[in-house]
């Protein structure tokens, strides 16, 4: 874990982790998005649907990275590993993950590309 974070409102408390991790890889994603198979409903599913659409789409280079906090490079070509953030509200029966593309000069495209999924 890299960070743990808590949005202390009353109407909508929720606490956030967030981490990093240097394989950045299909399987992984997958692992983590579903906290290893743990996470299943349809909305965790779909969105994972979605992820992997976009992941396609954007021809991420798989491999190991090495990092930094929170996905921040290493490396001289200024990729990145994944970043990864779960967050659970209050009252809620499993966490929201989210992933993060946090280098978007690795591909020049990945701006144009990703629009397409808005």
């Amino acid at each position: 874990m890299s960070i743990l974070g808590w949005d202390c409102v009353d109407d909508s408390p929720r606490i956030k982790i967030h981490l990093a991790d240097p394989e950045v890889t299909i399987a992984k994603v997958k692992d983590l998005w579903t906290l290893g198979g743990r996470l299943h409903s349809p909305a965790v599913l779909k969105g994972l649907d979605l992820l992997l659409g976009l992941w396609s789409h954007l021809n991420v280079p798989e491999g190991v990275r090495s990092t930094t906090e929170l996905g921040e490079p290493e490396q001289e070509d200024g990729r990145s590993g994944l970043t990864f953030a779960y967050g659970l509200r209050a009252g809620a029966l499993e966490p929201e993950p989210k992933m993060y593309f946090s280098r978007w000069r690795e591909r020049p495209s990945w701006g144009n590309r990703a629009r397409f999924f808005l």
